[in-house]
């Protein structure tokens, strides 16, 4: 679902742009640029699903994380928020693109921090004695 609306949203900036530019070359980098957001979600996916596997009565929890993020991406300049704290969201290691070239390695890192939390999850299901099917 997470790379679907990635598509959907690169689609809908590329369009968009190509309809004020004239220049419909830009769709597929606009759809690239918003796949990169991709392995930062993975993060919190992964996330999610520790947190369910482990401490099911606890998945409340699982907003924290994503709240933090959400206000520190959108409110932490105009709160003065310390470097280190910015650097708490998955998304601040991702590369700027189309503004800044690709850079493979921090979507490869964030993408394995998020399959490590899911397949840790999924070791909390069996833990739990559910069927993982």
């Amino acid at each position: 679902g997470t790379v679907v609306l990635m598509i959907a949203s690169g689609l809908g900036v590329g369009v968009a742009y190509a309809r004020v530019t004239g220049d419909v070359g830009q769709i597929p980098r606009l759809v690239r640029a918003a796949l990169v957001t991709v392995p930062g979600a993975f993060v919190f996916i992964g996330l999610v699903v520790v947190v369910f596997g482990f401490l099911p009565r606890a998945i409340m929890l699982s907003w924290v994380p994503l709240s933090v993020t959400a206000i520190v991406v959108f409110f932490g300049e105009l709160l003065e928020l310390p470097n280190w704290m910015r650097h708490l969201s998955p998304f601040e290691f991702l590369p700027a693109v189309p503004a800044e070239p690709l850079q493979a390695w921090p979507l490869v890192w964030l993408s394995l921090i998020g399959v490590l939390g899911v397949v840790a999850g999924m070791l909390g299901f069996r833990r739990r004695g559910i069927a993982v099917t």
